[in-house]
């Protein structure tokens, strides 16, 4: 799954909203005065392309996390693997959870899981390429077509 890091850090921060059940008035008041609720909404909303020391601090003592934890995110680093590591980000369990709803709630998403777990590892890994390519078309699709409707 590749996003920009700007995306990474922005499921990061909303993931760890969820699991925690923090709102970002909460997470801007444990922040000490360094982050301020709209710029914790540029954060979540991915329009942050750069943290300072500072931020990174602050952003992780609010979410109650580690700094590097957020520092990884924040330059698209997987969770817990060196910087040359492959770019799969293991999913936490809010993240999969949420995944496994929409899945159970959709009988073609169904079938389709059956049937890729059921493939060889390098034909999981083109299913993953060829789905991953499809998604990127779709939001693709609808930024134009949402771009040219604002322009009617």
């Amino acid at each position: 799954m590749t996003t920009t890091s700007e995306g990474k850090l922005a499921r990061f921060v909303k993931r760890e909203m969820k699991k925690k059940g923090l709102r970002q008035r909460d997470i801007a008041g444990k922040a000490g005065g360094v982050l301020t609720k709209g710029y914790l909404s540029q954060i979540v909303g991915g329009k942050v392309s750069n943290l300072t020391i500072d931020l990174i601090v602050a952003l992780a003592e609010g979410l109650r996390v580690q700094p590097h934890d957020v520092f990884d995110a924040a330059v698209g680093r997987p969770r817990g693997k060196p910087s040359d590591s492959e770019s799969y980000e293991l999913p936490d369990a809010v993240f999969v959870l949420e995944i496994m709803e929409k899945v159970i709630a959709n009988p073609a998403l169904m079938i389709a899981l059956q049937n890729g777990v059921g493939l060889t590892p390098d034909k999981q890994v083109m299913l993953a390429e060829f789905a991953t390519d499809l998604a990127a078309i779709q939001r693709s699709r609808a930024g134009k077509s949402r771009r040219k409707k604002e322009r009617s």
